[in-house]
């Protein structure tokens, strides 16, 4: 019950054969069974926190866990200080947002010690607005969440790589060692090209130090082998 699993397949949800499974009001990725929904949950990226506007909010059932993975209690939202139906949201977080600004207080407090937060200001300079950051599931105190090299701002905004994730696509580089070096951050394929035609790959290139665009860097001399 009020269970949410994102982000995989119908082929990772398994139990013993032989067993039946009974769900109720959970929310299951491509699921087609009966007692749940494949409805987008409204998750933030690589946390369990909720959206403001989720759709996990208030389609739980009251007899979960007492309190959410925030140690919120009780479990549900008091009518008039978040959401008007007293119903438990679904998955690990109880979307509690008393000053209605579309971050959860929890979150306001865990970075800034208080709910006393405005949703529209930048506190960290990155080009991201503080709800900005509560959506991203970034720090909205430092301006590289992933230390990559690159701004969350420019990350999101400018060359569409995640801001959590350090090398978004996954190629050996950091998203600003490619960004410097002219190559795409969101492309694994290119750290094997050779885009100066001098016999040694980008990839290479980038990780000693040399410009993969210079036919003379590295030096003939000090090229290594592919």
């Amino acid at each position: 019950q009020n269970t949410l699993y994102w982000g995989n397949s119908t082929s990772q949800v398994e139990w013993a054969q032989g067993e039946s499974v009974d769900l109720q009001w959970c929310i299951i990725q491509d699921w087609t069974g009966a007692g749940g929904t494949s409805n987008a949950p409204g998750l933030i990226p690589f946390t369990y926190r909720l959206l403001a506007d989720a759709g996990a909010i208030d389609a739980g059932v009251s007899n979960s866990l007492v309190q959410d993975a925030d140690g919120e209690a009780p479990r549900w939202d008091a009518p008039g200080v978040s959401n008007v139906i007293s119903v438990w949201d679904i998955g690990a977080d109880e979307f509690i947002d008393g000053d209605g600004d579309g971050m959860a207080d929890a979150w306001e407090t865990q970075w800034f010690g208080s709910t006393n937060v405005s949703a529209s200001v930048d506190s960290d300079g990155d080009g991201l607005t503080n709800s900005a950051e509560y959506a991203e599931g970034t720090s909205p105190t430092s301006s590289d969440t992933d230390g990559d090299g690159l701004s969350d701002g420019d990350e999101v905004g400018t060359h569409g790589t995640s801001p959590t994730d350090p090398d978004s696509d996954d190629d050996g580089l950091t998203d600003g060692q490619e960004t410097q070096a002219s190559m795409d951050p969101n492309d694994p394929s290119d750290v094997l090209d050779d885009d100066d035609g001098d016999g040694v790959l980008n990839g290479i290139e980038v990780s000693i130090g040399t410009d993969p665009s210079d036919t003379n860097d590295p030096p003939e001399a000090d090229r290594v082998s592919e």
